[in-house]
This record gives structure tokens, sequence and C-alpha cells, in this order.
């Protein structure tokens, strides 16, 4: 038997800029991998080929190269150590195996002048290893602690080590020297996670989320700075002056070490943090030119102020980004006004103003005021188009004002009621909104006329926010309490509407991604994606968090590489993907317009109404097409459940309240969310893909095309237990269910009518019909539920004898109490029955614990895994007939590889392939995937099981049977197995 690794995306550990074009090694777990460093593509995933197992199971956390040209590079993670170089083919070798030593790992570093590689353990002593791996010499401090985290520093006269400890101290002592301590200290709350020494400074990160700049010689703290919501786990130093923090707040923070004050920050993860960090200096080491200094220290050259910032996430990750320190000239200052009310860009160095005396003016810092509007009164507003700006007044009154001579051209407008709000429908056209939510659609080709008139439906701030016109004579609007309403020429009132889309803060843009297709974003800071359907019905098909941590979304570009949003009181133009800030300012909370220009001269021109003043900000502007994502990261939280979508193509749902589809390119995927709570579970149907979790919510997604086609929440009724009221633990006068589905099977389907069981976990089993049409009409159905009491942990569909028929069919359920129950379903789509009481329906005991998972073997044999670490094989109408222990922790996942044989996996990590009926383990393998949820099995032939007669051919040699495997937990990873009709010889645990 063959297993080949042929995905892994789990938590990147280390990583290590190689000099040159050499790319980048990055460690994901027990894996390493190398990533070229000539890659021009803006989204790269290493292959598989460029990728070795260096260790059985310990994760990778250090990587030293050998000296400033890294020939060889010590690999070390947990308690082991390997040596690895790179052919010329840029393949990686292991030069020295893995070698166990007695210690944990905590840094290494390279010694020059002995050729010697210097670790750090956690008990606060270093051993000197050569090449080879040899020990040459150990030394313990007097002072032994349990060591967290440090550093190695060497010179050409000492060694000095940095040892961060457990009890909130650092400790600075000498090993070639003295085993006596030169200084401690103590300033931290927390334990120290890392510690950095450049010339007089210390820099120390901590549990109690700060950075310490420490004087080395005195002891005394320079600077107690807080940048972070998380624990900080991660410094490397960019100079003498600057040091970078990240940690598990997925932020990057870039400090100056002399003043103490933060330069810049982003987000380039999600999830549960970063856990590696690299950097290179003055280049692109993305298109292999980079200038190294001392990166396996984090040193880089003194004036140097470009740096290109590697960093590895929990998700799976790896993001590039180009940081430009330089001077960046801003300028600050600003414009004498009595009350004014909105402010916008025409040119560079031009603002038009609004005042709430009615009056409109042109400013700017090297021209005088001067008023272009003086009698609306008490009151305007305005929208931009690409030839004028429109402004509206409190009676009714409209103007055009022509953007090159500012002369105001008067529209007649018979509507002489307050003018709400102006709304451009570029290049030409825009929507007036007025009291009474009358809506006036203006065309300004020639002369402003009137086009089309609608009504918007009442609400509390009844003003339009955004708008959008579609192809036949259709206008999409949003509104400021963020509802959503499609109207058409000639039609009063609108089509179709979405109270609520963005709550109660406004909708502030509408993109046309696709003829039927648009994109809207509000300031809830959240993505929504629409379908408008052949019956004018707008559908939501999809959610996502634009960037995180953001609270009002304003603009954000077609394609998605750039986006104007507010964080707290910070306005920031920057990059979604990588959460780079290109531009920011504090506006204050309490602002009330504002608005940006980036001119020809690459100048980004920033003005704001603040405290009846208006202020101006200008800063030069220098982007960075370097900054990519190098891998895309994966789920920001565990993942629950995948199922496979074609070969080496899956699903895979999340705890983060997202799905990805993952194609056989690893470099192409794609993610859905809009579920309110965690995805504990997804199922196919021959057309369907459905996915469930928290709040009893299951949504129905086209297999196809992913397009979301239903929205469902179980109401609390359908899966109480008979006897159950309103006593019971959750009201049942609220609609939405705090149950979780934590699982789903598919049943069947006709004439596109679906029947799915869903698992609850109140232990309740739901069976629910599912209707879906091309018109649009996609219907969930609550048929009948069974309670059994515990927690449900698996639904699968079982056999069933011939005699029922057709249209009968046996769900099988585990529970928590290690329970299988058998559910007899009976019956047409809009009446099937469910009860216990027919063959081949009946329970057993096949665990003293919980059953984690079960798999079907054949018509009636149950093969089951559970929290004893044992694999049962049973039937409903014999209980557990064998049973054996395969784990040495709980058993999660099973799943057959044909008739004879089966795979496990364990939270101890190991993959097992076992032989049926007799339970032998024929062979294991260790998984990088730490607290693994979910196993799933597909063959290459297509089948879920082979047919009989492929598995006789395979059993006679005349095929050979490949298995793709997918392991998913805090990651996921996926083997391909082949050749199970030999084994060999089982691996040591």
């Amino acid at each position: 038997m063959a297993c080949q690794v042929s995905r892994t995306k789990v938590a990147v550990t280390a990583l290590l800029p190689l000099p040159g074009d050499g790319g980048i090694l990055a460690a994901c777990s027990s894996h390493l991998t190398h990533i070229p460093g000539s890659t021009t593509s803006s989204c790269y995933i290493p292959d598989s080929t460029t990728s070795c197992k260096v260790f059985a199971h310990q994760a990778i956390h250090v990587l030293t190269p050998q000296g400033e040209e890294g020939g060889h590079v010590l690999v070390g993670g947990g308690r082991s150590v390997a040596v690895v170089s790179l052919s010329e083919k840029k393949d990686i070798m292991v030069g020295v195996a893995e070698r166990r030593l007695s210690d944990w790992i905590v840094s290494s570093e390279w010694i020059e002048c002995d050729a010697l590689f210097a670790l750090l353990f956690s008990h606060n002593s270093i051993t000197l290893l050569d090449t080879k791996l040899r020990v040459q010499r150990s030394i313990s401090c007097d002072v032994s602690c349990i060591v967290y985290g440090g550093c190695i520093v060497s010179s050409s006269s000492t060694l000095t080590v940095c040892s961060g400890t457990v009890f909130n101290e650092l400790i600075l002592w000498t090993p070639l020297t003295s085993t006596a301590i030169q200084r401690s200290y103590k300033g931290h709350k927390g334990v120290i996670f890392d510690a950095k020494l450049t010339g007089d400074r210390l820099y120390t990160v901590s549990d109690d989320r700060a950075l310490i700049v420490w004087d080395r010689h005195t002891g005394s703290i320079i600077h107690r700075l807080f940048g972070h919501s998380g624990r900080v786990l991660k410094i490397a130093l960019l100079g003498q002056d600057r040091v970078m923090t990240c940690g598990e707040d997925n932020t990057v923070v870039v400090w100056r070490g002399d003043s103490g004050k933060e330069e810049e920050r982003w987000t380039p993860h999600t999830g549960h943090g970063i856990r590696s960090v690299a950097v290179v200096t003055r280049g692109d080491f993305a298109k292999g030119d980079v200038t190294r200094g001392d990166v396996a220290r984090g040193e880089v050259a003194k004036d140097s102020s470009i740096f290109t910032v590697v960093t590895g996430g929990w998700d799976g990750g790896i993001v590039s980004v180009v940081v430009d320190l330089e001077d960046r000239q801003r300028r600050e200052y600003t414009l004498p006004c009595s009350t004014p009310k909105w402010v916008s860009w025409v040119r560079e160095g031009e603002l038009v103003i609004g005042d709430s005396d009615g009056t409109v003016k042109v400013h700017g810092p090297e021209i005088p005021p001067r008023t272009i509007i003086s009698d609306f009164g008490s009151y305007s507003v305005f929208c931009q188009l690409d030839d004028v700006i429109v402004v509206g007044g409190v009676r009714g009154e409209i103007c055009l004002v022509d953007k090159v001579d500012y002369t105001v051209e008067r529209v007649n407008n018979e509507n002489i009621s307050k003018v709400y709000s102006l709304t451009s429908l570029l290049p030409s056209s825009f929507l007036s909104c007025q009291e009474g939510g009358h809506l006036g659609l203006w065309r300004t080709e020639r002369a402003a006329a009137l086009s089309a008139t609608f009504t918007l439906p009442p609400c509390k701030n009844r003003w339009v926010t955004a708008a959008l016109e579609l192809t036949g004579g259709r206008l999409l609007v949003g509104d400021r309490k963020g509802g959503l309403h499609l109207y058409k020429q000639g039609v009063l009132h609108p089509l179709s509407s979405i109270r609520g889309l963005h709550g109660d803060n406004g909708v502030t843009q509408l993109t046309i991604m696709s003829p039927d297709k648009v994109r809207s974003i509000g300031r809830d800071g959240v993505v929504r994606f629409l379908k408008i359907t052949k019956n004018n019905e707008v559908v939501i098909t999809g959610k996502e968090r634009g960037i995180t941590g953001v609270n009002w979304l304003e603009h954000l570009t077609s394609d998605g590489s750039k986006a104007k949003y507010f964080k707290s009181d910070m306005f920031h133009f920057g990059i979604p993907a990588t959460g780079q800030s290109l531009f920011s300012a504090h506006c204050g909370g309490s602002h009330r317009s504002w608005d940006m220009l980036i001119s020809r001269n690459s100048c980004i021109y920033f003005a704001y109404i603040n405290t009846s003043i208006v202020r101006v900000i200008s800063e030069s502007y220098r982007e960075s097409s370097s900054s990519r994502v190098l891998s895309p990261p994966s789920h920001g939280a565990e993942i629950c459940d995948a199922v496979f979508t074609g070969p080496s193509s899956f699903t895979t749902a999340s705890e983060d309240c997202t799905l990805i589809s993952h194609s056989p390119s690893s470099a192409a995927v794609s993610r859905y969310s809009g579920h309110i709570s965690s995805i504990r579970a997804v199922c196919l149907s021959p057309s369907f893909l459905f996915s469930a979790g928290g709040r009893g919510s299951i949504r129905a997604w086209g297999r196809s095309n992913m397009d979301l086609l239903s929205d469902y929440c179980l109401p609390s009724d359908t899966h109480l237990p008979v006897g159950y009221g309103c006593n019971y633990k959750f009201d049942m006068r609220t609609p939405e269910s705090d149950q979780r589905v934590t699982s789903l099977c598919y049943i069947r389907e006709e004439g596109g009518v679906v029947l799915i069981a869903a698992g609850l976990s109140n232990g309740g089993v739901t069976i629910i019909s599912f209707r879906g049409s091309s018109e649009g009409l996609n219907t969930f159905t609550p048929l009948k539920s069974e309670y059994f009491g515990n927690c449900i942990t698996r639904v699968i569909r079982g056999g069933g004898p011939a005699a029922v028929g057709d249209t009968a069919a046996v769900v099988l359920c585990s529970t928590t109490f290690g329970m299988i129950h058998g559910l007899h379903i009976s019956g047409n789509h809009t009446a099937a029955t469910c009860g216990n009481h027919n063959l081949p329906s009946g329970s057993y005991r096949a665990h003293q614990s919980g059953v984690n998972d079960m798999a079907l073997i054949g018509q009636d044999v149950i093969v089951t895994v559970g929290d004893d670490g044992d694999i049962t094989l049973g039937s409903l109408a014999t209980g557990v007939s064998t049973r054996q222990t395969v784990h040495f922790s709980a058993g999660i996942g099973v799943a057959p590889v044909g008739h004879d044989r089966v795979v496990t996996v364990g939270s101890d990590q190991r993959m097992c392939l076992i032989s049926v009926p007799d339970l032998n383990i024929l062979n294991c393998f260790y998984t990088d995937v730490q607290d693994p949820h979910r196993l799933v099995v597909r063959s290459m032939e297509g089948n879920d099981i082979l047919e009989k007669k492929e598995e006789e051919e395979m059993n006679n040699g005349m095929r050979t049977a490949t298995r793709e495997v997918l392991i998913v937990g805090r990651g996921l990873q996926l083997f391909k197995i082949s050749d199970l009709h030999h084994h060999l010889p089982m691996l040591p645990p």
C-alpha cells in the first residue's frame, strides 16, 4: 500500500527567506515547502512536488540557515532536529534525518566562527551541534526555569542568550563565558513569548499583550507599548530603530524603538493568529529581487526603510506585504468656514464646501474662498457626476455646477419639497430623493430632465444612500436604513425589497458583478452578494466580512483590490486581501462628511469636517504592487465537516461560518458565507449542496455554481421531544432555534425534490423535504421528527430490505451516549413518516461513551469509532459483534475503502487502515491536522464505495484501487492511498 500527501493546509509555523532568488521555506506542521522566488502570479500555492515531510509528527517552528548563503538549514520542532538543503532544481533534500533530543527546542542560531548550531532548550540550557547533528557541548544556566521564548545572538567574541520564562522574567546570560546570569529584566505581567536583542536595546513581548523596550545595560524600561488586542507572539527587527510585532489578533504592528510611535499596522490573516514572520529588506522577494540582511535574526540594513514582510497564519495562509517607511511628506491644515456641512474634492487643491447656511463655496489651500451658490436657505446636499456637481436645497432647488468654470445651471424641478439626498448614477444621471420618499431619475446629457419617478417605502431615515442602474430599465436603490429596493421604469413602487440588509446603518455602494449579480456593501462593514432573478426578485447569495474589524465599509473597487473604510475613529484606504492600510487619518468619531482624492502626481488628499472645521491632509502615495497573497488562507477556525464534489475537489465547512470550495488546482479556492452561526455539517445530493449548523440554520446551494437557493431555520416545534412545551430550555415563541444541526445526510431525490435528514444537538432527528426549481421556488418543509434523548453526532443513510420498496429508507443515527439508532422512513416527499417500530429499525449500544462517527459496509454492517478509542462492527439486528482498540485517545472518523477495509482517524493524529471483519491494523500514518473533526473518503473511480466487481478485480490484481482521504480539523490534509490489496509493515507510534 502507498500513501501520498496530496495537499496540506495547516498552520504555517515557521518561515525562512533564502538569499538571492531562492524564494522562501515555509513550515506547515511537519512538512517543509519551498516557494520559488520567481513566482509572478498574484496568488500562489506551492505544488506538492516542492514539499517534503521532515518529521514524523512534530510541528516545525525553528528554521536556521547555515551562514549567510544558507547552504544547509537546521530544522527544529518539539524535541526533534534535522538538516535539509535545496537541490539545483529547488527540491528539498533531507541531509541529516530526524534526531530526537532530550528537551524541547525554543530557539536556534548558527555560530559562524565555530561552524556550529546553537540550540536553546525549554529548561534554560543550550547545546552546540555540528552540521551532522552531533553534540559538541551542552551548557545549563545556573538559574533553572521553564523557558517559553527567547533568542540566541552570536558575535565574534561571545554567545548571548535571552531566555523568556514562564515567571514573567527575561534572563540574559553568556554560556560560553559563564553559566551565571548577567542581568534579569522584570516588568511583564505574563509569560514571555519572544525576545530580540540589538545593540543597546532589548525587545520582549508577552502574554500581557505588551511590547517592552529595555535598556540592555541598566535593565530599565524605555517604553511599554500596547497595540494588540490579543497575546503578542512574535518580534522581528527592522534595522536598529524599528521593531515589528504580531500575534493572536492577526495584526502586524511596526513601531519606532526610539520614540515608541506606531508607524504601520495591517491585518493579513483570520482566525487564531499569526504563527510565523520573516523579513526581507529592499526588494520584492516574490520576484526574486531581494537584498538579504541577516534575516535569520530579523536584522536588516540600518538605512533601509523598504521591507517585504512575509507572515504565516494559523489559517494556513502566507501573505507578503511590502512596507515603505520612508517619509511620506504629510501635511495637515484647516480651511476657515462658518458651519460646514459637506465637502467634496473637484480636483487637486480645490474643494467644494456646502455650508449649513445654504451657501456653496470653492476653497483650497492655495485659492481663496469663492461663493458659487448663496440662496439655498439653510440646507444643501450634493453628488458628483463626470462633468458637473449636483446640489439640492431645502425648497426643492436642484442646480448643476460645471466642474471647470463653476457656472451654475438651475434645474426645473416641480417638486418644491426638501431634497434629502442626491445619488450619482455615472456618468450623467442622478437620483433625487425628496420629502415623502419621492424619487426622481434625472438625465443630464444635454439639459437636465426628469426621466422617471418612484416611491421609496416608508422607513425612519427615508432617503437614498446608493443606487445602480440595471438592464431592462431597472433601478436598484439602497436606503439609509440598510434596505434594498428594485424598481422598473414606469412602475412607481418597488418590484422587490429586502429590509435591513445592512442592519440600520445604510447601504454605501452597489456594484454590478455580472448581468444578473450585484455586490452590496454597507456601514455594517459587510459585503453581500445578490442575484436578480428573471421574476425581478432580489435574492441574497452570499455574505462576507470585507476587512477584519471594519465597522463602516464605504467603497470597494470592482475587483476588491482596494477599499475605503473606517475602523473606530480611523479612516483607512487599503488592501482588503492583506489588510494593509495605504493611507490612514484620525478623523474622530464625530466627523460629518469626508472625501478622498488621489492626484495624478501620486498624492492623496483627504478632507473631513470635525467640530465645525474643514481639516485637510495631503500625503505622498506610493502603492506597492508587490503585496500579495502567496498562499490563500483556509478557514479562520476549526473545520467541522467536508464533502467531496469531484476528483481532488471538496467543500469544507467551519466554525467561522463559511464554506470554502477547493478545486483540483490548489491555487483556486472560493469562499461562501452568510450562516448566522458555525457550520457543523454538509451533504450532497445530485443537484444541491446543503449546509447546516448553529441556531437550526440550513442552507441549500446549487451544486454546480454554489448559488444560494434557500436559507431556512428549523422551527422549534420540529425537533422537540413529545411532551415538552414552553418549559424547555428555549422559548418556543421565538422563530429562531438555539439548537445546532450536528449532522446532515442525503436520503433520496426525485423530480427536483430532495429528502435529507438532520441530526440535532438536543437528540432530535428531523426529516426535511427540499423543493428546488428554476423559477426561484426553493423551499424547505420539515416532515417528521424523532427524539432520542442525547446529542446526535452523526446521521447516515442505511440500507434496507427490498420488500420495503423504493420509497423506503433507513437513517442511522449515533449519539453521545454510545447508542446507534435506526429510523425507518417511508412514504413520498410530501408525506414521509418516520419511526423506530418497523424492521430493520432498532438500536444498540456501540460504545460506553460517545460515538463520534459511523459508516455502513454493505447493507447492514455498521462500523463505528468512539471516545473510548475503539472501533466496533455491529448491526441493528445483532448489536456489536467485534470490538478492537485502535487509537490511544478518541476515535474521530471512520470510512470504508472497500468491502473489507476501513480507514480511521483519532485525536492522537493517527490514520489507520483496518481490515474487516477481524479489525486488524494493517498500517498507520500520522496526519498534520491537529484536533481532527472529520474524515471523508472518495474513490478515484468516482464512487464512494467500489462495486463488488471492481473489488474482485482489485483482489485479483487486475485493478489498482486508489482512494482520496480527506482529514479536517485545525486545518486539512488530503491523502491518496493506492494498492490497498498490499500493505506495508506498520509504522511505529
